[in-house]
């Protein structure tokens, strides 16, 4: 009935694009619309003090700028332009519509063109209402079938299980997926993935590791203490890392010492920078009368405090402090490449880029997916007969069941309460979690 851009994207390389006779495909192109809350804060009082290495680094802009500073959008548009040329190019292969003209098209506006014209523009292929599309499926499949009982859903593939496999030799597939430590049900917390990398560095059976990440980052403690069990496991045994719609800041952090890292052509990496942030809401508390009084034995004994503006001995060692992070950061990535501190400093900076230019500049080795990362694994590894086995390891039914009800309720609470802001709401909720040193994407990644 109605194609959105990822879903036509996934169609494109289908056989046949049916379009219900009053559908419609969206094909406009990507933008997005950064948000700064630099004079709301102002408004309230509340100045955000700012501790950060990378010109790129632009985490922090919208607490500081009223708009994108001249690196965020050169960068930004570079990312989103590699992202559209790639759509555009799968999408032309597809189909067979000249690049060129596809973005004569995305420029036209044609979402809200006719279907008849979609399919003049070799978008779609037929006009079909819902009801007629079984007889159509049934007769390109030649079948009998009189109900549609005779479709398979990914739910139904889902359950479909494996052939058995008694290979001894084990292909170790490791998800690292969300925040890093970022507080939040779904993300990464360092010390439980820290400790299952640790048991699978132990076990003989496995012979190779594939850790598919897909992650903006988020605490940079949290970060080296992943770095270095993918570090000890590496000595051991070959670890290729799997980039899936993104392995940026911290989550680029737990992937540069592997073996070898697969990237995705659009996935999103790099950003190898820091930042910190600490509130001084001195101005707000002054507005609503409050006031704050200081007692104590040393110089440094109340830093941080958010009920002041942070003095310049205080701002310098912060700033050290970042600073060395930073070079640390600097410095895994060099280690795990292979190149020179200078050669990484270079596409440092918190400089984002695609999976395509990241391979162009050295920060990973292949494209490809997670089936190109597990052969090359077991090609490092020299192994002929293996299995697949996923970690984290399945929870008890009983145990899952009552974690997914919970989350599932707070989280229909919420979206109940804030509608589309959900993702507002949710952001916040993840910075009360947050350590103040952040290696991470600058952005909430929601391309459309």
């Amino acid at each position: 009935n109605m194609y959105s851009q990822k879903e036509y994207f996934v169609a494109s390389v289908s056989n046949t694009i049916l379009i219900n006779p009053v559908g419609t495909i969206d094909f406009r192109g990507l933008g997005g619309e950064p948000m700064f809350f630099k004079n709301a804060l102002d408004k309230l009082g509340i100045e955000m003090q700012i501790f950060k290495v990378g010109t790129y680094k632009s985490a922090v802009e919208p607490f500081t700028n009223e708009k994108m500073s001249d690196a965020n959008r050169a960068q930004v548009t570079e990312y989103m332009h590699g992202l559209w040329n790639h759509v555009v190019k799968s999408i032309s292969e597809g189909r067979k519509i000249p690049v060129d003209s596809l973005q004569e098209y995305a420029n036209r506006g044609i979402t809200l063109s006719s279907t008849e014209q979609l399919l003049a523009l070799k978008f779609a292929d037929k006009m079909m209402y819902r009801t007629d599309v079984w007889d159509f499926i049934k007769k390109q499949a030649d079948s009998d079938v009189k109900e549609s009982k005779g479709l398979v859903s990914t739910s139904d593939m889902s359950k479909v299980e494996a052939e058995p496999n008694d290979a001894k030799d084990i292909v170790a597939v490791v998800y690292a997926a969300g925040d890093i430590d970022g507080g939040s049900t779904d993300g990464i917390e360092s010390d439980k993935l820290s400790a299952e990398l640790a048991k699978i560095k132990a076990d003989s059976t496995v012979k190779a590791v594939v850790l598919r990440v897909n992650s903006p980052g988020g605490s940079a403690f949290g970060s080296e203490q992943i770095w270095h069990e993918v570090a000890e496991i590496q000595k051991l045994k070959p670890v290729i890392v799997s980039m899936g719609d993104y392995a940026a800041s911290g989550g680029y952090y737990i992937a540069c010492p592997a073996t070898a890292i697969v990237a995705q052509p659009t996935s999103i990496t790099g950003s190898i920078g820091i930042f910190g942030m600490l509130p001084n809401v001195s101005k707000l508390t002054e507005k609503l009368g409050i006031t704050f009084d200081e007692v104590s034995t040393n110089r440094f004994a109340t830093t941080p405090s958010v009920n002041r503006p942070m003095r310049a001995d205080e701002k310098l060692l912060f700033q050290s402090y970042i600073e060395k992070g930073y070079n640390l950061f600097v410095t895994r990535c060099a280690k795990g490449r292979k190149v020179p501190n200078e050669k990484i400093e270079s596409v440092a900076q918190g400089h984002v880029w695609t999976g395509e230019k990241a391979l162009q500049i050295g920060l990973v080795d292949q494209l490809g997916g997670i089936n190109t990362a597990i052969k090359l694994a077991v090609s490092k590894a020299k192994i002929k007969e293996y299995r697949v086995e996923k970690y984290p390891r399945k929870k008890e039914f009983l145990d899952k069941i009552m974690e997914e009800v919970s989350a599932e309720a707070s989280l229909s609470f919420a979206k109940f309460y804030f509608g589309e802001n959900i993702k507002y709401y949710l952001t916040l909720q993840n910075i009360q979690h947050q350590s103040p040193v952040q290696a991470r994407l600058p952005y909430m990644m929601n391309i459309e």
